[in-house]
């Protein structure tokens, strides 16, 4: 499916004559398909055919939003120490028909001539993709000259079809992505509403902490059992959704870490149900001892192994990087008569405390999460969901339950959440690098 990835910052996010930040301003405006604004501390979604302005400051945003028919994309963007009074104009340009930017506003303009050199390059490529989108080939003189001149930098960095990778993203650090999964500490443990997502998929986790109750004739599925603690909450979530915990069948996880799996021997305890893990996980789990009790595991899978209940089947992927174990777990759904491929992401995040550059415990870690990158893209998944909530915008799509479309079924989402993460690994590791090459030197 074509789409739209657009990502700009300020390039001076202070003003340092009045000592004072400056914000980002900048109006959109879609028909026939919803586009997502997001910068690092928030995401909206702009529903089809309508327009609005948006400020934050923040001082860079990105835009995403997948084609949904042949009515042109319109935005525009400027800075201003103050959310500008025009709002109006403003607003009116996300209707017009041209894509430009000065510095009275938002108004169409058509240039005269095309730029050449490297922006020519760029224009090429994009009419090329998307010229059935919108014509830009008279219009990006413009618009670059615009945002030279406002001291913005925008970067087009992939447009073409949803399973290509996103590049052109907010700057996200590992740090910044670790507390947007984890929340706050209350997060963790706070019951967040149980509710249906697709098919016989249901979340039954916390705030913070993603479960799924996967349901079948035969018996349950439980992805992901979190703290011990934590069991007590998806048990009643299970219940509030009218199924019976004892009917959990198989118990599975995403990763060897306590927030995901120490859970395990209460809720086979309470169910009586297989707990079944992949073979790099068993080391880890075997250090999860909550009270003293040894980790239950009743099979062991390899990669690309499936588990079938009640005739649904389950396939593991090892997507290792975030650790050894790292599984994402595919299945097919159907909805409407239609067939989507859904991907619990186990995670592709790093951690602030890992070491990528020179790291002697695991000197492949690097090559272990490109690997995962890579993997999860190849897999196309139509629904993302993931052991964070946040990983697959839970928060932003709750208030859109039962709408159609069905707002998790979200592709583009997919390929965000992968390449977001990819990015703030590659900052990290330059970073360690950088930090590796001045102690070197003293």
């Amino acid at each position: 499916m074509p789409s739209l990835f657009i990502s700009f910052e300020a390039a001076d996010p202070f003003d340092t004559a009045n000592a004072m930040p400056m914000r980002l301003d900048f109006a959109l405006g879609v028909r026939q398909t919803p586009c997502i604004i997001m910068d690092s501390r928030s995401s909206t979604t702009l529903p089809a055919n309508t327009r609005r302005v948006f400020s934050s400051s923040m001082m860079s945003a990105s835009v995403f939003c997948s084609k949904g028919g042949t009515e042109p994309f319109h935005y525009g963007f400027r800075t201003e120490r103050e959310r500008p009074k025009n709002a109006a104009s403003l607003a009116s340009f996300a209707d017009s028909n041209a894509v430009s930017i000065n510095r009275e506003g938002f108004k169409s303009q058509e240039p005269k001539g095309a730029e050449s050199g490297l922006f020519d390059v760029i224009l090429r490529v994009l009419v090329t993709v998307m010229r059935e989108v919108f014509d830009m080939q008279q219009r990006t003189r413009r618009l670059i000259q615009g945002f030279m001149g406002i001291g913005l930098l925008l970067a087009v960095v992939t447009m073409g079809f949803a399973q290509q990778a996103i590049r052109a993203l907010p700057r996200l650090l590992p740090d910044d992505l670790f507390r947007r999964n984890i929340g706050t500490p209350g997060q963790l443990d706070a019951p967040f509403p149980p509710h249906h997502i697709i098919d016989n998929i249901y979340y039954v986790g916390t705030e913070a902490l993603a479960s799924f109750l996967i349901t079948t004739e035969q018996g349950h599925i439980l992805v992901n059992s979190d703290f011990e603690r934590t069991v007590p909450i998806i048990r009643k979530s299970v219940e509030e959704l009218g199924f019976s915990f004892a009917d959990i069948a198989i118990i599975i996880g995403s990763h060897e870490h306590a927030d995901h799996m120490e859970g395990d021997a209460l809720a086979r305890e309470l169910s009586g149900a297989q707990v079944i893990a992949l073979a790099e996980q068993v080391p880890g789990l075997a250090h999860m001892r909550p009270g003293g009790k040894a980790h239950p595991i009743d099979r062991v899978l390899i990669d690309g192994e499936t588990i079938s209940l009640g005739g649904e089947t389950l396939t593991a992927h090892l997507t290792p990087g975030h650790t050894e174990g790292c599984t994402s777990w595919e299945l097919m759904v159907t909805e409407a008569g239609r067939s989507y491929r859904v991907v619990i992401i186990c995670s592709v995040g790093v951690n602030p405390n890992y070491q990528l550059w020179n790291n002697p415990e695991r000197p492949d870690i690097v090559t272990q999460y490109r690997y995962s990158y890579e993997k999860l893209r190849s897999l196309a998944a139509d629904v993302p969901l993931g052991s964070h909530p946040s990983m697959y915008g839970l928060a932003e799509k709750y208030p859109r339950l039962g709408q159609s479309p069905n707002p998790f079924i979200d592709p583009e989402g997919y390929l965000y959440e992968i390449a977001i993460n990819e990015q703030a690994l590659n900052l990290r590791l330059e970073e360690q690098r950088l930090a590796a090459g001045s102690k070197g030197s003293e």
